[in-house]
Formats: C-alpha cells, structure tokens, sequence
C-alpha cells in the first residue's frame, strides 16, 4: 500500500501542477484519500489522526487543492517505510528498477 500510495501522490502532484482548482484535481484527491487514508480504506496506510483529518478538511472544502496536499501523508509514510522492512527492501534489485522506472533514479549509463 505505501508504495502504491507514493506513486498516486506523484502522480497527482504532476496532473494538479496543471489542474489546479479543477473537479479533476478535486476527484484524484478524492480517490487517494479514500483508497489509501479514510479509517474505511480497503488499502489503508498508517497515517495519525492529524493529518488524516487535515487532509479531510482540504479536500472537502472550497479552496483550490495545492500539489503539497499530500506531503505531510509523505513524509509520515517515508519515516514509517524507513523504520520497518523497508531498509531491506530499498537496497533490492527490483525496487531500484522501480526508482528508475518513475525516473526518480538515473541508471548507469544516464547523465545528470
């Protein structure tokens, strides 16, 4: 799930950077919140009380959605991923292939 979530997000803050204050970006921010955040979630991630409500009240007021919207729901889950298995998994073949699949990770051969 915290991965799928990540990737959501990413994805979310790509489209909002062009979609700000539209019911596009209001309805991706509705979907992640209630795929991967609401208590009710079928895919749920460990998130506090507090920035689960937070992210309840922005994306259902009036005001325009940022492409921060989810970044305190981020940072939450990175230091989540950092403490439990994910250390293990971070040095894996298959998850720098992912890296390099979101374009996050340059491979060998790339310039920067």
């Amino acid at each position: 799930e915290n991965l799928d979530f990540f990737v959501a997000v990413k994805n979310f803050c790509v489209d909002a950077d062009e979609a700000i204050g539209t019911r596009l970006s209001k309805e991706k921010s509705k979907y992640i919140f209630i795929t991967f955040c609401a208590d009710y979630a079928d895919r749920q991630i460990n998130l506090p009380s507090r920035i689960r409500e937070e992210l309840d009240t922005k994306i259902n007021g009036e005001e325009d959605l940022r492409p921060d919207l989810f970044d305190a729901a981020l940072d939450e889950i990175f230091e989540l991923m950092d403490k439990d298995k994910f250390p293990r998994y971070k040095n894996s073949e298959e998850f720098k292939d992912f890296l390099v699949r979101l374009g996050v990770f340059a491979t060998e051969g790339d310039n920067l």
